[in-house]
């Protein structure tokens, strides 16, 4: 009986393991392109407080930050389009206007 129980514990552990693996990999593009407005977002404030020289240097150094991690997830989000040629064409709009 307890080996019983066990087995079906284990196959109940590894299924919910693998599920959320499979949900990780779903979410993915959208966490990174959700991330991508919330960036956009705040490199346009950084750039604002920059001009209304508040806090200018600290607004500097964020904006690198911002803006390299904006880079990061624009090519990390690549391989997730190549599926469809919509996405891709928005995608390298975007590449380019960036």
């Amino acid at each position: 009986m307890r080996r019983f129980l066990a087995i079906t514990l284990t196959f109940f552990i590894t299924s919910l393991a693998g599920a959320a693996l499979a949900q990780t990999e779903v979410n993915f593009p959208v966490h990174f392109a959700g991330e991508q407005r919330m960036l956009s977002q705040r490199i346009a404030k950084l750039y604002s407080q920059i001009g209304l020289n508040v806090l200018p240097s600290l607004a500097t150094n964020q904006l690198r930050l911002a803006s390299s991690r904006f880079e990061h997830n624009l090519a990390a989000l690549k391989p997730s389009v190549a599926g469809s040629p919509e996405a891709m064409r928005a995608h390298e709009r975007l590449a380019g206007e960036w």
